[in-house]
């Protein structure tokens, strides 16, 4: 993700941070987003397993 955010930068004058959230439950990662949620325009998430990443959507 560290260089995606560099893309994002360059291409789009978009700020990115990368953020790691390191948790294997659902319920914990949805509990952390909500919690900055507020705190960023957007939240791109990857990496995950496509079951997790369906669950969470």
């Amino acid at each position: 993700m560290e260089g995606k955010a560099l893309l994002f930068r360059r291409l789009a004058k978009i700020n990115a941070r990368d953020i790691q959230v390191n948790t294997s439950e659902s319920a914990a990662f949805i509990d952390t987003v909500t919690r900055i949620a507020d705190t960023f325009g957007g939240i791109h998430m990857e990496g995950m397993a496509e079951s997790k990443s369906l669950e969470i959507e």
